[in-house]
This record gives structure tokens, C-alpha cells and sequence, in this order.
């Protein structure tokens, strides 16, 4: 019905079966005959022509919809002559005299989304980076890409874009080593956004970056237990370890001091290269050989070296997703990051630490992280979930925090993943800073809470054993410096 208009070559009644003929290949005068013998057979055919005659839009308006159609696909080529935001300004300019459903004006605002997105992705003042940042940020682009051809295949849009191809390009012509200088050039002279083919992101004005610095708030004490572990020696179980602390032999030191005459033996070796790796600092050597079960035992060692994480994304595949906002958290410092500003900057921060706490980050955030920016974490990995599992805590981050009594998320109780992703659609759509604020508020208390889940944890596992060693004292979950909307979660919960 859609295609279909009066002609006004006709009268009014006659001009229905000439729109009928241009829209389709039957002849209008066949169109006539069957309305006629349609008549004589079931009576109310003559009303519904007479409808048809009233309401069907005429050749002109008809017109003016195709006109507007072809004005769209000629604008939908991003090059240096014309933007997104150019594009976005015409359609909604023409949108109301297009014969559309109200789901299909909602895709293609969908794939305007999914455009901004990508040029906010790609970051023209940020294409100096790393390499691996680079094509970090082309995948974010074709994957944006590559969903805009699924709603195009299965004819969800209204309207087609036609050069994909050359839009590809256009975002790798920006990429081009040759072309950087070029960018960071255009970029110096102050030119207005619509001059360049993809534009500058805007900044936020929540805070980003190191949010926290408190070098005073590392932990004091001595927790480490790793000199008086043996189990992540080779050939080494707990009915083993168990024997070596028994016979008196409580750490590395009092075993190599009292044991001289074995220097040659593979034991002795082992244990004295132990030594050696913690007075370095490398948490991985003890990891590698602990296990999952055992690998809390390397936090107390490396306590003020821990960073907590926690990402928001889009969804659950890197390949196709991207990471909205992120967070991490140690003893001393927190930092944040948000798409399109500064998400760039985490795998360095991240780096800098030597162990590495999440919440089911082994099935989830770590291997999105590496994925969605071809790197390695090489951090040592304690996922909170195991740990907390191992000691009867179950039933997801949430539910462990209630079983463990802590203080309620205040304004957050009901928030969660699916939540986080509307917040951010909603951010996309509106440039609310309430909601993005809203998510970066969520993500902020999911990530710090973890040190003291973590704290915890430890604690409880220690006292499994007879290590003499002092429990980590626990401290008042930090404040949150955002703050959740109410009005924008009621609205979106709806």
C-alpha cells in the first residue's frame, strides 16, 4: 500500500486506477474493468474505491517522497564535502513527509546511532595512537558497518544506503599513515566540525581519567603468604605442604637454611628460584603454579599493586559490541574512562599493575578487553566469583554483597547489565549526561566494591590454614563521586 498514489492525470475516481497502473505493471484500464466486474460481486468494493480516491496521497506528494528518498542516499556518502551531522539535520528535516511506520523512522535514527558511534570510536584527535589502537577502532567501524548491512538485507530500512563501500574507505582513508599529519592539521586550525568527514567527540564534563589519588591509602601492613607456600612447586600437592610446614619448615628461607646440603636438588632449587621471583615482584611466577583453588593466595603479596575492574559494554561479543565505560580501582587510585574520550587510555593504566581482581572477568571483561583491543593482559588474574563460590558465596556480585552484609547501592539497587546498555543507548540518543553519569555511577560501585569483597575473601581463605599471617583489616567502601538519575532509570524501566 505504501507505493501506492492517485495520479492526477485523471479525474479523481479515474486517477486511482492511473496510480494503481504506475504502481504496478497492470494496465489501468484492466484496474477499471476488475473494479467494475469487483463491484457488481461484492458491493462494497465501490466504497473502498471511493476511500482509496479520498485518502491515497496524490502524484505530487508522491513525488515529493521519492525526492526526498533520493535526496537521503546522495547525502549518505560521508566524504570531505559533507558529515554525519548534515545527514542526520536532512532526514529528520523530511522525515515527516515519508510514508513510514513509526518502527521504521526509529531504525534508521538506529543507524545514525550506529554511525555516530563509530565516528566517535575512530577519534580523529586520537588517530596519532599506537597502532593497535588504530585498528582497534577501524574494527569498531565495521562492525557499525557491517550491522548497518543486516538491517539493510533484511529490509528493515526505509531507505537504502547505497555506499557502504565508500564509507568504508573513508573511515581507512583516515587511517592512512600518509593522511595523520593532514588530520591533526585540519584539527590545529580550528576548522568547523561539518568541514571534516568525521567529527571531533565532544568531552563530557563528569570527570574521566584518575578520578582518585591518594598515595596515603596504601595498605600499611604485611599480608604477603607466598614465601610460605610450596604448592605451586611441581610435584608438590597439599598432603605435601602440609608435611613441610609440619616438619618445621614455615617458609622459603627456613627450608633453604636448614636444607644446604640439597642444593643440587630440584626441591631446593625450586624453592630458592621462588625466592628470587617474589623479591622481583612477579606475582605470575606463583600464579602459573597455584591453580584456581589457590590462587587467592597471591593478593596479599601484591595488595597495594591490585587493580579491581569492571567494563560496561553493548553486549556480550567483542567482535561486534564495544566497551561503553570502564573502570579501575586500587588502594590509591581510580580512574575512569568512557567511550569516545579517553577509553583508549585503559590497557595502559591496566598494565601498570601486577595483579588484576574481577568479578567473572575470566568468562567476560579480560577476554573483552584483549579482544576488543588485540592485546594481553599479563597481570595475574583473580576472578571474585570462584573465590567467593569456593567459600558458599553464589548467586552473582549482588547477592554476594547481601550475604556478606554490605551497605545497600543507593539509588542503584535495580540496575544492571541489560540497564547499563540502555543508559547508554539513551546517553547516544539524548547526549543526557544524566544518563551516561547514571551508568558511570553503576559501573563505579560494581568495581570498588570488589576490594572489599576481595579483602574478605582473603581473610576467610587464611583462616583455612595455619599461615600466622595478619588478616587485611577492611575499610569504608569509597564514595561515590556520580550520581544515579532516578527520573532516567523510572523512564527506562518502563
Amino acid at each position: 500500500m505504501r507505493s501506492l498514489y492517485k495520479s492526477q492525470n485523471g479525474s479523481l475516481l479515474i486517477g486511482v486506477c492511473a496510480g494503481f497502473e504506475n504502481a504496478s505493471k497492470i494496465n489501468k484500464n484492466i484496474w477499471r474493468i476488475a473494479f467494475v466486474i469487483a463491484t457488481f460481486v461484492f458491493p462494497y468494493t465501490a466504497i473502498i474505491y471511493i476511500l482509496l480516491a479520498i485518502f491515497l496521497p496524490s502524484e505530487e506528494g508522491k513525488a515529493s517522497v521519492e525526492q526526498t528518498t533520493e535526496d537521503f542516499n546522495q547525502k549518505i556518502v560521508i566524504d570531505e564535502s559533507g558529515s554525519r551531522n548534515e545527514m542526520q539535520q536532512l532526514w529528520e528535516s523530511k522525515v515527516d513527509n515519508l510514508d513510514i511506520s513509526q518502527d521504521e523512522k526509529f531504525r534508521v535514527d538506529q543507524v545514525f546511532n550506529l554511525i555516530r558511534i563509530t565516528e566517535e570510536s575512530l577519534g580523529i584527535a586520537e588517530t596519532t595512537k599506537v597502532q593497535s589502537t588504530k585498528l582497534s577502532r577501524l574494527d569498531v567501524a565495521r562492525n557499525s558497518l557491517t550491522e548497518i548491512e543486516e538491517l539493510q538485507a533484511n529490509q528493515v530500512l526505509p531507505v537504502k544506503i547505497n555506499n557502504l563501500d565508500e564509507l568504508w574507505k573513508t573511515y581507512e582513508r583516515l587511517f592512512d599513515e600518509k593522511n595523520i599529519d593532514r588530520e591533526a592539521e585540519i584539527l590545529s586550525k580550528d576548522i568547523e566540525p561539518n568541514e571534516i568527514a568525521i567529527q571531533e567527540t565532544k568531552e563530557p564534563i563528569l570527570a574521566t581519567g584518575m578520578i582518585r589519588n591518594d598515595p596515603q591509602s596504601a595498605y600499611k601492613g604485611k599480608y604477603g603468604i607466598l614465601s610460605k607456600t610450596f604448592i605451586h612447586i611441581k610435584g608438590i600437592g597439599k598432603q605435601k605442604e602440609e608435611k613441610l610446614w609440619n616438619d618445621g619448615f614455615q617458609d622459603h628461607k627456613v627450608f633453604l637454611k636448614n636444607n644446604k646440603d640439597l642444593i643440587d636438588d630440584e626441591l631446593y632449587k625450586a624453592i630458592q628460584n621462588s625466592r628470587n621471583e617474589l623479591s622481583i615482584g612477579n606475582p605470575n611466577y606463583f600464579y602459573d603454579g597455584l591453580g584456581s583453588k589457590e590462587e587467592w593466595r597471591v593478593y596479599g603479596n601484591f595488595v597495594n599493586e591490585t587493580a579491581f575492574v569492571d567494563i560496561e559494554t553493548t553486549g556480550l561479543s567483542a567482535g561486534s559490541d564495544i566497551i561503553t565505560t570502564a573502570i579501575i580501582h586500587s588502594p590509591t587510585k581510580t580512574y575512569s574512562f568512557i567511550n569516545g574520550v579517553n577509553l583508549n587510555e585503559l590497557v595502559d593504566v591496566l598494565n601498570q599493575y601486577s595483579v588484576v581482581v574481577t568479578y567473572n572477568g575470566k568468562t567476560f571483561d579480560i577476554p573483552f578487553i584483549e579482544k576488543y583491543f588485540k592485546t594481553k593482559i599479563n597481570a595475574a588474574h583473580l576472578d571474585l566469583r570462584y573465590i567467593l563460590s569456593s567459600l558458599g558465596y553464589k548467586g552473582g556480585l549482588k547477592r554476594c554483597e547481601e550475604l556478606l552484609s554490605l551497605p545497600a547501592r543507593v539509588g542503584l539497587k535495580d540496575v544492571d547489565g541489560f540497564m547499563a546498555v540502555l543508559l547508554w543507548n539513551y546517553y547516544q540518543e539524548t547526549k543526557d549526561e544524566k544518563a551516561l553519569e547514571t551508568l558511570l555511577a553503576y559501573n563505579f560501585e560494581d568495581t570498588v566494591r570488589l576490594e572489599w569483597l576481595m579483602n574478605e575473601a582473603f581473610n576467610q581463605k587464611l583462616n583455612q590454614y595455619d599461615f600466622k599471617s595478619p588478616e587485611i583489616k577492611h575499610r569504608d567502601i569509597p564514595r561515590n563521586p556520580y550520581r544515579a538519575s532516578t527520573k532516567i532509570l523510572n523512564q527506562l524501566s518502563w
